[in-house]
């Protein structure tokens, strides 16, 4: 994958981070260097090998709770509009 300067901008912008154009230009080859590091690892065969991690399915009982009321949910933040939560635009 190619990475361009717009790239590193839209990242830049989704992460709401502000980039100066030396900066921009010098984070170009540090997303082009991981990204051809992922390339090699998405490349390994990985068949015949047993997984170092055993997984343990440890659930909580499920346990019926009285609910908050959507006044005790929404009596911290301003950020709530017609019942639900309002979040920041994304570009």
């Amino acid at each position: 994958m190619k990475i361009t300067s717009e790239i590193v901008k839209k990242v830049a912008d989704t992460a709401r981070i502000t980039l100066s154009d030396k900066e921009i230009e010098k984070f170009v080859p540090q997303f082009e260097e991981i990204m051809g590091l992922f390339s090699q690892l998405a490349s390994i065969k990985e068949t015949g090998s047993e997984y170092s991690i055993k997984t343990i399915n440890q659930l909580r009982t499920d346990t019926e709770e009285e609910c908050l009321s959507q006044e005790e949910v929404f009596s911290n933040t301003k950020n709530h509009e017609m019942g639900f939560f309002k979040g920041p635009k994304i570009k």
